[in-house]
């Protein structure tokens, strides 16, 4: 069922804004109405903070389920010091891993080449042999090899299905003209590519133990969240709060649970310099809407939050499409 509430508009002094919402939302009872509110340049940093906090639990979470997490008990101090070293190893993981992604299709393009040392190609340069590298269709280079062969010292290195990779031996600004394409003379091998591939996935692993004591620490991250949470409600609050009597008061409207607005109802008459008008909602009333149902139907209450909570005033079917969806959908 829809919990009933009760709305409060509040006058207070603009000077006790910020302790009168503190002190009510100690009671955790009042949701104070932020509707229409639009973030300043200054708000947005904040918003941008919550939104990566969030994706920050989210993939940790999602980390520890992962065959990458390693168990430890070392965790952060802070949530914001686990976030930031977080945000840290994250930037160096996905840069580590497009690198192995790099040298490995680097790998696979030095495969016709075969095996060979870097080094050599400098010592015969130092000796006035220039090794150039070029790439030909198969049929282009069974029909001119000979030809080409008759000028050129030509060495092939390998081919696959389509193309031929050979090598002409030359002399420094010797020409050559060829219908093949010339390409950049490979720095290392395949074997060399993968070694630095998998130098990259040792790092990786290393990254991965930090991140698990990141992971340890998604409590401590949260906390923090839910600090960022309570600051961007209050920017909020005074963003969407009317003032009047040039600025001195302050306007607010709130809602309260109606079987635990007594709680707050003492709280104001305990407050000196509050005026306020408790009544019940209108249809006109944006009205926060709040469940309440019993353990077996509360099970069900995310489905129906999944399309739209019912409107206040109107009925909850939670109770009755909850059976439904256990015998339809187990």
């Amino acid at each position: 069922m829809i919990v009933r509430m009760s709305r409060y508009d509040f006058v207070l002094l603009a000077a006790q804004s910020d302790d009168f919402i503190a002190r009510l939302r100690e009671l955790g009872l009042v949701d104070i109405t932020t509707t229409g509110w639009e973030p300043q340049e200054q708000d947005r940093h904040l918003l941008t903070s919550i939104d990566q906090y969030r994706k920050a639990i989210e993939s940790l979470n999602a980390f520890t389920q992962s065959e990458e997490y390693v168990a430890t008990t070392n965790g952060y101090a802070s949530g914001k010091e686990a976030f930031d070293k977080y945000t840290e190893l994250r930037q160096q993981k996905t840069a580590l891993q497009g690198e192995v992604a790099r040298l490995e299709k680097l790998a696979e393009e030095l495969k016709p080449w075969g095996e060979f040392e870097g080094d050599a190609r400098e010592r015969l340069a130092e000796q006035g042999v220039v090794l150039r590298y070029y790439v030909a269709q198969s049929s282009t280079y069974d029909a001119h090899a000979a030809e080409w062969a008759a000028d050129l010292t030509i060495v092939e290195i390998g081919r696959d299905s389509s193309s031929v990779y050979f090598v002409v031996v030359s002399t420094p600004g010797a020409e050559v003209i060829i219908d093949a394409q010339e390409i950049k003379a490979p720095t290392m091998d395949s074997r060399a590519a993968l070694a630095e591939a998998d130098k990259c996935r040792e790092q990786v692993a290393e990254v991965n133990v930090a991140l698990s004591a990141c992971a340890v620490s998604v409590e401590a991250i949260e906390q923090e969240l839910g600090v960022l949470t309570q600051q961007l409600q209050n920017v909020k609050i005074h963003g969407t709060a009317s003032e009047a009597a040039d600025g001195r008061l302050v306007v607010l409207e709130g809602w309260a649970e109606e079987d635990k607005s007594q709680e707050v109802d003492k709280l104001l008459d305990e407050y000196s310099g509050v005026i306020y008008i408790k009544r019940n909602p209108t249809p006109e009333d944006d009205t926060p809407v709040k469940l309440k149902n019993n353990r077996f139907a509360r099970l069900f209450e995310l489905i129906g939050a999944m399309y739209a909570l019912p409107k206040y005033g109107t009925m909850d079917l939670t109770p009755f499409f909850a059976p439904f969806y256990m015998l339809f959908f187990a």
